[in-house]
Formats: structure tokens, C-alpha cells, sequence
């Protein structure tokens, strides 16, 4: 059941004992079933299977559902809401072996999870995406805090922008996050906007490796994180 005021975040992985994927395929819809098969690579097709079957769990369970009874619209920009209780939000995310998803009431919502890589130039990558206090902050760090760094910015930004909702129609740059404490996990903070859109953002503990973050609508929250298991 989700509380109101609270903000739900599950980690599962493709690659946990049980987790069997292959047995989830059934319950996706045609299309959904299409877009799986088109992968290219098995990892990306299981971890797309994974996240399809356990938004579907997570929501039957907290609406007292069956799995068939969860129904999905889709606004103009192609984000999903669910047709049978539209107070409920969610949102997925994914990222190396793991699937991220979010679910809260009354509010919009967006997670995002990251592996965090070495072999990249962040500050390349930086420029045209983050704002110029982001950047200066990345250039004055180096080695493994400017990596932490990089990932810290980039899923908050992520995380933010799914909130927003409007199909990345705003830019990477238009949020500063330089100002949300390094605390992990945090507590949900306003990052300065081009616009003032009352979105907060929230670190999260993530899994070894990953950084991720949630961010969303309506005033502050409680957290709850757990690992999902079917």
C-alpha cells in the first residue's frame, strides 16, 4: 500500500537469483512484446521485461489488483499513467543490470539510476548539458569525487525532467543542482530553475556501482527504498 506523502523506490536486477524473466514475457502487452524482442542484446531485453512485469506487480499489489486488471494510457508525450487509479504515479528507469522504479500518490514522479562508468570525459560530456556552476565545481574535482560528482548532477537532473513530464522539452541545463547536499541518501531539496516548476529532488542509496535519484511534485516526502522480489 502506498501511504500518501510518501515516495516508494524498488531496485530489482536481471541478474538476482529468482528472477525469472523469461516467465514474466506473457504479461506484456503486443507491443510491449514487440519492443522486447527487438533488442539486439539479451541483457537490454531481459532488463526491459524485468521493468514491464514489475511496474505491473508493484502496482496490482498496492491496489489490491490482478496483474490483467493494470491498464496503461499514455499522455501526448508518451508517458505512461495508469487507467484504473489515476492517483497513482510511478515511473522506471534502468541502467547496467538493474531496474528502478518509483510510485507515489497525488503526485508527478520520476527516478532515474545510473552505472557509474570511469572510461568517460565528464567534463565533454558536461558542457553542453550542465549549467556553468556544475561545470566549474566538476573542473575543481578530479579522480573518483568528480565521477561521483558528474553522476550525483546527472541523475537529479534525469530524475527532475521525467517529473517535469514534458518529453525532455526543457533542458539538462536549465536545472542547477550544484546546491543539493552530498548526503545519501538525502532529503528531498528544490533545485535552483530556470522556471519555477515546484519539482524536488532526492538522492538515493542506490545499488553498488549506480547512482540514482527520485524527484517530484507536491511538497516534500518520505522515502521508502526496498529491494523487489516477486
Amino acid at each position: 500500500m502506498i501511504q500518501q506523502n510518501e515516495v516508494q523506490v524498488w531496485f530489482a536486477s536481471v541478474e538476482e537469483p529468482g528472477t525469472e524473466v523469461e516467465a514474466y514475457f506473457s504479461v506484456l502487452s503486443s507491443s510491449e512484446q514487440q519492443q522486447a524482442k527487438s533488442f539486439r542484446f539479451d541483457r537490454d531485453r531481459k532488463r526491459y521485461v524485468l521493468g514491464k512485469y514489475m511496474v505491473r506487480d508493484l502496482l496490482a499489489r498496492a491496489l489490491h489488483l490482478r496483474l490483467e486488471q493494470i491498464e496503461f494510457a499514455f499522455n501526448k508525450y508518451g508517458k505512461p499513467t495508469l487507467v484504473r487509479d489515476s492517483r497513482v504515479s510511478f515511473n522506471l528507469a534502468h541502467a547496467g543490470e538493474y531496474v528502478a522504479c518509483a510510485l507515489a500518490l497525488d503526485r508527478d514522479l520520476g527516478v532515474d539510476i545510473e552505472a557509474e562508468r570511469t572510461d568517460i570525459d565528464f567534463i565533454s560530456l558536461a558542457s553542453p548539458n550542465f549549467c556553468s556552476t556544475e561545470i566549474r565545481t566538476l573542473e575543481a574535482s578530479a579522480g573518483t569525487r568528480r565521477m561521483h560528482l558528474f553522476y550525483k548532477y546527472w541523475t537529479l537532473k534525469e530524475a527532475y525532467l521525467k517529473a517535469e513530464g514534458s518529453g525532455l522539452n526543457i533542458g539538462l541545463a536549465e536545472v542547477d543542482t550544484s546546491g543539493v547536499p552530498d548526503d545519501c541518501p538525502g532529503i528531498p531539496c528544490q533545485p535552483l530553475e530556470s522556471v519555477p516548476r515546484g519539482i524536488l529532488v532526492q538522492r538515493l542509496e542506490a545499488p553498488l556501482g549506480y547512482a540514482a535519484a527520485v524527484a517530484a511534485t507536491g511538497g516534500t516526502w518520505t522515502t521508502k527504498v526496498d529491494q523487489w522480489r516477486r
